[in-house]
């Protein structure tokens, strides 16, 4: 809201209330009329959205020029309420950023030439520790590719590329086939790190290879990339409490204070199990930090 507006429209009402004795309402006006409408539905049958081009600038430019004392101010709109290509341009051109929540936002705004600073990823179902690992790898997980966020860092003197897969879980297969045939790696070379609900929080296993063990994640990856001779590293994060508790809301719920600095002991190793990993070194990584459950201390 452009500051005064309010005071502006009510001092407007109380103005006309007086002279007229008529309620302190503002009149509203559509921008297209009713013959208008009628005449873009023979064409355009219903329902379809029709938007104010003009109204949607005068607002973007008012607001820009209403915050242009802060510099390095930047407003973020959020996509799902405008998933709009022509709408999402337009706002861009006044300097708006967008606020994606889901992989299909993110793509949206890639597609209309939305990067980095750009873009606010607020998604609800993206556990913070593996931005924080991203970080610690020092991994600008930015670009979309392969049904991903996806980026690229140096591990012991290796080029890696790491992949947050986008689509449903158990469909993670179509990220890690896909990247992986693009860069001709073979999946020898592909290390998955899952959770785990077999394992006990704080728990951490590591394996050259297996079976999927019922994991649906790595049951997709198995039967599409038809190999099943890639590591993994399993994060215990502990069996549902009851038998009738549904398992995507106990593996994607939060963690009590307590598994959850249980958990941050696992993901203190990570790193290092990656770094083994990258200089061929993933059997003195199996030995030194396969662990039943809790690291002691």
């Amino acid at each position: 809201m452009i500051p005064g507006t309010r005071r502006q429209r009510a001092g407007a009402g109380e103005a006309a209330g007086q002279a007229g004795g008529e309620q302190n309402k503002m009149e509203k006006k559509a921008f297209v009329t009713r013959e208008l409408v009628e005449e873009i539905a023979k064409t355009y049958p219903t329902p379809f959205h029709i938007y104010d081009e003009r109204g949607i600038r005068e607002n973007a430019r008012a607001l820009k020029e209403a915050f242009s004392w802060n510099r390095g101010y930047k407003e973020f709109f959020a996509v799902k309420a405008a998933p709009n290509p022509f709408l999402m341009t337009i706002l861009k051109e006044y300097g708006c950023g967008a606020d994606c929540s889901s992989y299909t936002e993110l793509m949206l705004s890639d597609a209309v030439g939305m990067r980095g600073e750009d873009i606010m990823f607020s998604s609800n179902e993206t556990p913070a520790e593996e931005f924080a690992l991203a970080a610690k790898l020092g991994v600008a997980v930015e670009k979309l590719r392969f049904k991903s966020l996806c980026g690229e860092a140096e591990i012991a003197g290796k080029r890696v590329l790491l992949l947050k897969p986008g689509t449903y879980m158990n469909l993670s297969g179509q990220a890690v086939q896909e990247a992986a045939a693009y860069h001709k790696v073979p999946m020898e070379r592909v290390l998955v790190l899952m959770d785990d609900v077999s394992l006990p929080v704080g728990a951490l296993r590591i394996r050259r290879r297996g079976s999927d063990g019922g994991h649906n994640g790595l049951k997709n990856i198995i039967y599409l990339t038809g190999r099943d001779d890639f590591p993994r590293v399993k994060i215990g994060v502990g069996a549902k409490p009851h038998p009738d508790y549904d398992l995507a809301d106990w593996v994607l719920g939060r963690f009590s204070p307590e598994d959850q600095k249980l958990l941050e002991g696992v993901f203190a190793d990570i790193p290092a199990i990656c770094e083994g990993f990258a200089q061929g070194k993933l059997e003195e990584a199996m030995g030194k930090y396969n662990r039943s459950g809790p690291a002691p201390g």
